[in-house]
């Protein structure tokens, strides 16, 4: 019976014990399962479930024509997992040996991952696939190729990754900026960082058309750490490309020319820009010194700078075109008056500034043509200080052109208002000194002479093509008429003369007409308070064809070395050459012969030197500009007469015909049936041509002709008829 009891005890002991047990056992479930469950189920999901973000991909950059000149392609990024990596030192070593990066701060940041129980350290992100071939082949500890086969069968056949993944090593899929042509366009087109955010150039400005939305992709880990992803938890927009005015060949053309003249003339820098005058349309922004947008790190910092729109230069006699269109808009300019040169030398306040040549009396419009700053001063002191400060800002200088590029400057502190001016500061403005001025300024300025009197906006981004495919062009950029149409043809044949008879007869483009102007700038010394005498900037502005102008080019040279320096020297032919070259792409046909009427009278019919038919100045070059009329009056017109019937044409093998009185369909057809090639100015039917009638002509030959439409001699010309024959 005691025994009984014994058991009875146990029994009942146990039995309280084990109600006891469970009811903490259940009131810890309870515990657990209800009054603590949605806390421990978010911790479950945070260490069962993770958000991985991943890079979205970058917009494509385009030309005008659909040429990629920035695109994002896939990348590899090394990463690895402290957590099973047994042996960082040796590890990360070899690492360092390939990918080039500081193995005592990858240590350090490795234990700092591995104590904070991290599983994911980046060692170099966007490698090259070089570098992942030479990686792969290492020997890594824990890294095991598969049995029975040789490493590189097994590198060929793709297994390394994977035994790199089962040894904790990891390349991570990511994207990279990748830029074709890699010095083209470099300021234009500008950098991003590593994470595909734009730094600088059109990456920077047009970042938001760019970079699209990021993706979080939810994933789920088993018990041994590995991730599947299980579905998006957020659709990203798709990223938009961006289409840019810049065409690639004539960029190309841009900077090889400019790279030829500076290292010709071993400059300390310099930019060409070539420009739409009608639309603003940036077609090509050179700049030296450069870099390659794939090597960003291998050039100096100061190598990234877009002078084009960054740096401020005095601008010397292209800056005598602003104070030329002033005069003739407020009619203060006479081409024909003569003007006392000073043979060289005029004193302003006393302070004696001189010419490049020691001129006496010239024509206003020969002070044009030939740079005359004595000559300049003169007529320029016609204009009031205030009224003249007041073009200069009219055409834009102290403010910015509000170019679609970030670092533009306005140098506002350089263009001073008329009460700050002292004694010789409008003598000194007129010739382009005691101003500061950007390239992309100076350009923006010129496309209104160029644009019949309205200056356009300068800009490199022309539209955009959104995620679903469409293109929309950027809303257009402002306009503003800074002349009359009529100034701005005035001022356009002036400055043609600069290229046929003056200073910039090096900037001449054979068969076009080109109308600029050349600047030849002392660099002022800041610490010695004077202009040097061995330091220049040397610069051309111009467009052509100069009465209805396809481009625009400007070209800068700063401090060219050796024995030339003058603008006229080194800048106008880079024009030249540019220009030249621009235009054949651009398919703009020649309008003009390249020499002088009286050259090219001595070859026409005699008939066309009859007093009834033509009136044309020996003096000048065959060209009539949009409204028929001649440069030395501007107001006087050229007569032809116009034949109403067809004439009948013999043209024999190897012979000119007479063309006179032809449609230019009817003397293409006539001349293309005998292999000539035609070059023609004008509109109408042809009143001028080379070489003359009966002429001996070999295939292949350059036939020049000249139209006009048969415009009625206004009595007034009629009278000074006599004077022009």
């Amino acid at each position: 019976m005691t025994q009984d009891r014994k058991h009875r005890t146990r029994l009942i002991t146990f039995l309280v014990l084990l109600s006891a047990w469970s009811g903490v056992i259940i009131t810890r479930l309870v515990f657990l399962q209800i009054i603590r469950h949605d806390h421990y189920e978010k911790e479950a999901t945070a260490r069962q479930e993770a958000i991985w973000s991943l890079e979205p991909r970058r917009g494509t950059i385009f030309d005008r024509n659909g040429r990629i000149l920035t695109i994002s392609v896939e990348a590899d990024s090394l990463v690895i997992n402290p957590q099973v990596i047994t042996n960082p030192e040796d590890t990360l070593a070899k690492f360092s040996k390939v990918l080039h990066f500081n193995l005592h701060e990858a240590l350090r940041s490795f234990y700092e991952k591995k104590q904070k129980n991290k599983k994911y350290f980046f060692v170099k992100r966007k490698i090259t696939p070089k570098e992942k071939h030479e990686i792969m082949r290492l020997d890594i500890e824990g890294v095991v190729p598969c049995s029975g086969r040789m490493k590189e069968e097994c590198l060929s056949r793709g297994h390394m990754e994977k035994h790199f993944q089962e040894a904790g090593i990891f390349f991570e899929k990511e994207f990279k900026r990748y830029y074709p042509k890699g010095f083209l366009a470099s300021h234009v087109i500008g950098t991003s960082d590593i994470d595909e955010k734009g730094l600088d150039g059109v990456e920077s400005q047009y970042d938001s058309f760019l970079k699209g939305d990021q993706i979080f992709l939810q994933v789920t880990r088993d018990a041994v750490g590995n991730s599947f992803p299980v579905l998006n938890s957020g659709e990203r927009r798709r990223e938009s490309h961006l289409v840019l005015s810049i065409d690639e060949v004539l960029q190309y053309i841009a900077e090889k020319e400019l790279g030829r003249a500076f290292a010709e003339t071993n400059a300390y820098k310099g930019c060409a820009i070539v420009m739409d005058p009608s639309t603003g349309e940036i077609l090509a922004i050179a700049n030296r010194p450069t870099f390659n947008l794939n090597n960003v790190t291998g050039y100096p910092r100061e190598n990234r700078k877009n002078i084009s729109i960054t740096d401020l230069y005095e601008p010397g006699s292209t800056f005598k075109g602003i104070g030329l269109s002033a005069l003739v808009e407020e009619g203060k300019f006479d081409p024909a008056e003569i003007i006392f040169c000073g043979n060289g030398v005029i004193r302003v306040a006393g302070i004696p500034i001189s010419d490049h040549h020691p001129y006496g009396d010239l024509s206003v419009m020969k002070i044009i043509e030939h740079s005359s700053n004595v000559g300049m001063i003169k007529i320029a002191s016609r204009l009031s200080k205030e009224t003249f400060y007041r073009y200069i800002k009219d055409f834009g200088f102290g403010d910015k052109t509000g170019i679609d590029l970030p670092g533009e400057v306005s140098g506002s502190s350089l263009v001073r208002s008329p009460s700050t001016w002292s004694k010789i500061s409008q003598a000194s403005i007129s010739i382009g000194q005691e101003i500061g001025v950007t390239p992309i300024q100076m350009l923006a300025s010129f496309s209104a002479i160029a644009n019949d009197g309205v200056m356009v906006q300068p800009h490199v981004g022309k539209g955009y093509i959104d995620p679903s495919g469409e293109y929309h062009l950027f809303k257009r950029f402002r306009e503003k008429r800074v002349l009359s149409a009529r100034g701005a043809r005035i001022v356009t044949g002036v400055l043609e003369g600069v290229i046929l008879n003056g200073t910039g007869k090096k900037a001449a483009v054979p068969g076009y007409s080109v109308a600029g102007k050349t600047g030849t700038a002392q660099v002022f010394d800041f610490n010695l308070r004077l202009f040097r005498n061995d330091r220049f900037v040397a610069s051309f502005i111009g467009f052509a064809p100069s009465h209805n102008p396809a481009v625009i080019c400007l070209v800068m040279l700063d401090l060219p070395s050796g024995r030339y320096y003058y603008g006229g020297d080194v800048a106008a032919p880079v024009f030249s050459r540019i220009m030249g070259e621009t235009l054949s792409y651009l398919q703009i046909p020649p309008n003009q012969e390249t020499f002088p009427a009286h050259r090219f009278q001595k070859e026409m019919p005699e008939d066309l030197h009859d007093e009834k038919t033509s009136l044309v100045p020996t003096n000048l070059l065959l060209v009539k500009n949009r409204s028929g009329s001649m440069l030395a009056g501007f107001d006087r017109f050229v007569r032809f007469s116009k034949l109403d019937e067809p004439l009948p044409i013999d043209m024999e093998n190897g012979v000119m015909p007479d063309l006179s009185g032809r449609s230019l369909r009817d003397a293409v057809s006539f001349l293309s049936t005998r292999g000539s090639r035609v070059k023609a100015s004008g509109i109408g039917y042809v009143v001028a041509q080379y070489p003359s009638a009966g002429s001996h002509l070999k295939r292949g030959d350059i036939c020049f002709l000249e139209l006009a439409e048969n415009v009625p001699l206004p009595e007034e010309g009629k009278k000074k008829e006599g004077k022009y024959n």
